[in-house]
């Protein structure tokens, strides 16, 4: 007898059936755990390398941002800096600008009550000045009014006198010719000199006078 007919004998068995199949049973049954046990094992595996993997991403995210943070931390120290710079610089010159400015100021409060006394010490000197000049004004003014006076009188009395010689010229002729009638001629020129006389001493006076009303206008201004 082979061994395979041997074989198939004792699987045909009744009684071996049972202890095949329980065997094959068995069999299949740790086959199955065994293959179950490797999956899980891989799976086991697999998480740990994810884990491992998580655990680095986490460690690079974290220490990404810490140096995020740091820069952050640094940039907004050096923006602060900046900031702080500017605002001195800013309240440097808006100080240095208000020094300056109450410097003009009072510069300029000074050269006002300078300007005002000035202004005050010239219009006084200008009102003596105006004073003289009208009290000198004044004092020719009567001088020539005293001289039209005496030159008028002048001119009534050698008007009298031309009248009288020329009509005594007129009247007694040849005989007398030469002495009536040349002293007419003489009182004639006097007079016509007088007259010359007063007319520059009127025109002279209204000059004065408006010379006067020229200056006592300009104080008035």
């Amino acid at each position: 007898m082979s061994f395979l007919e041997s074989s198939f004998k004792y699987i045909t068995d009744s009684k071996n059936i049972k202890l095949i199949v329980i065997v094959a049973i068995l069999s299949c049954v740790g086959s199955y755990f065994a293959i179950d046990e490797l999956i899980i094992k891989e799976k086991v595996s697999r998480i740990e390398e994810l884990n491992k993997d998580k655990n680095h991403l986490a460690s690079q995210l974290k220490d990404i941002q810490n140096r995020l943070e740091k820069q952050i931390d640094s940039e907004d120290s050096r923006l602060e800096k900046n900031v702080a710079n500017v605002k001195a610089l800013y309240n440097e010159v808006i100080t240095d600008l208000n020094r300056k400015n109450n410097q003009l100021m009072q510069e300029r409060d000074t050269l006002i009550s300078q300007l005002a006394q000035n202004a005050h010490t010239t219009q006084l000197e200008i009102n003596k000045r105006n004073n003289e000049n009208i009290l000198a004004l004044r004092q020719t003014l009567n001088s020539v009014e005293k001289n039209i006076h005496t030159l008028y009188l002048t001119h009534s009395r050698l008007s009298s006198e031309y009248g009288y010689s020329q009509k005594e010229c007129e009247k007694r002729g040849s005989d007398f010719y030469g002495n009536i009638c040349e002293q007419s001629s003489k009182y004639k020129a006097e007079l016509d000199s007088l007259g010359e006389q007063i007319k520059s001493q009127e025109q002279r006076r209204k000059f004065i006078q408006e010379e006067i009303l020229s200056i006592q206008r300009e104080a008035i201004n």
